[in-house]
């Protein structure tokens, strides 16, 4: 079960990496309840930091919802 939770939230990080290179722009949180969307041509600084840590938000809770798939199994 917590594999399954692991594996759906990686994939709804790669949904919002890609969402951002195809549209440009990143939706970023604030303090509190506050959504940023950070441009890549306005703010470039803030769109690849914010894209990077995305990203390897996305690979590392895939990857932990992998192993622990196959570790259940074993």
């Amino acid at each position: 079960m917590i594999a399954f939770f692991f594996i759906i939230i990686g994939m709804f990080f790669f949904v919002m990496v890609f969402k951002s290179l195809s549209s440009g722009e990143l939706k970023g949180r604030g303090w509190g309840f506050s959504i940023r969307i950070y441009q890549r041509d306005s703010e470039p600084f803030m769109f690849w930091l914010n894209f990077i840590g995305y990203l390897l938000a996305g690979v590392f809770a895939t990857v932990f919802g992998i192993l622990k798939a196959y570790k259940s199994f074993f």
